[in-house]
């Protein structure tokens, strides 16, 4: 039966119904994903996501990463591409809910860095930091926020993950909602690092 709100509805025979299988009820304004319960009550852990065996599609020394973001984590967090450790990773970083940054580490120690400190990042941010040769540039809502030039590089075919952590998988863990992340074999020209970025 269809009542006058367009709303559909059931009175049942009694005998006959319906089966559901992990069906939730949000208190929050996004999905998220299943949680089995197993008949009691269970916490939600961190969704976590990481991807290996990126070394034909990604490059060392030249390309761009790119992320669509909110967070609204006071906590020091990082996007990664690594090489299954912290010690050489190319990572986006995100702290105290307004700073947004690109680096880099190599053998362990940090260089390329460049930061903005005037960042919401609770609302949506689109941030992209290239890296080359040449330079390295981080792009903020369409603004470039600062450049190295002549950057000392992590090792060719050295990088094979992508992890939402600084590459170890445990630490600064990202904390937020992705909505776009690209991974680009090229750094991409200013322009089109503005175009991208553009909220």
């Amino acid at each position: 039966m269809v009542d006058s709100l367009d709303s559909s509805s059931y009175t049942g025979d009694g005998t006959s119904g319906v089966y559901i299988f992990g069906a939730g009820l949000e208190l929050g304004s996004y999905p998220t994903s299943y949680i089995p319960t197993s008949g009691t009550s269970v916490t939600r852990t961190a969704d976590a996501s990481s991807t290996s065996g990126l070394s034909s599609v990604i490059d060392s020394e030249e390309g761009t990463m790119y992320c669509k973001f909110t967070s609204s984590s006071d906590n020091l967090m990082y996007i990664s591409l690594n090489d299954g450790t912290n010690d050489n990773t190319i990572v986006l970083y995100f702290k105290n809910n307004d700073r947004i940054g690109g680096a880099m580490y190599i053998n362990g120690s940090i260089t390329n860095t460049i930061i903005s400190y005037s960042e919401n990042l609770s609302n949506v941010n689109k941030v992209a930091y290239k890296w080359s040769s040449s330079k390295c540039s981080l792009y903020v809502n369409g603004s470039l926020i600062g450049e190295v030039a002549s950057p000392t590089l992590i090792p060719s075919s050295t990088l094979n993950d992508l992890s939402f952590s600084n590459g170890n998988g445990v630490d600064q863990i990202f904390n937020g909602e992705v909505s776009e992340l690209v991974l680009s074999k090229t750094a991409l020209t200013d322009t089109q690092l503005a175009d991208l970025t553009t909220l």
